[in-house]
Order: structure tokens, then C-alpha cells, then sequence
């Protein structure tokens, strides 16, 4: 025996499913780019942190750069 809820509940629910699915998806998508986002930021202060401390951008090592002349033992 059939009722009429149950015949309309699977397309409701079908479609509700759905729009969870593509919430999650955004979501996890969003995530992702403000976590990559917050890793340049970090990258960049790190940078800039190095530069003050006396590291030169180098080509992919740093090298500290002393000014003025050997470090003092």
C-alpha cells in the first residue's frame, strides 16, 4: 500500500541532499582558498621579518648579510 507522503518525500529529500552537498562543497572550496590566502600573508610577514633581521632575499636560500662586518664572538 502506498501513502502520499512517502511518494513525495524522496524528490523533497533528493533535493535537500543536494543543496547540502553543494553547501559543503562551497564551503570546504572557500576554506581552501582562505586558507591559501593566510599562507601567503604568513609568508610575506615572514619575509619582511627576515629582511629586518638581516637576511637578503636570496635565490632560494636565505644567507644572513651582515653590515657590519663579522659577527662579534
Amino acid at each position: 500500500m502506498k501513502f502520499p507522503l512517502f511518494s513525495k518525500k524522496p524528490s523533497v529529500l533528493a533535493r535537500a541532499t543536494d543543496r547540502q552537498a553543494e553547501l559543503e562543497r562551497l564551503l570546504a572550496q572557500s576554506f581552501r582558498a582562505l586558507g591559501q590566502l593566510l599562507s601567503r600573508m604568513a609568508d610575506v610577514i615572514d619575509h619582511d621579518r627576515l629582511e629586518r633581521k638581516g637576511y637578503g632575499e636570496q635565490e632560494r636560500f636565505l644567507k644572513r648579510v651582515d653590515r657590519d662586518g663579522p659577527p662579534k664572538e
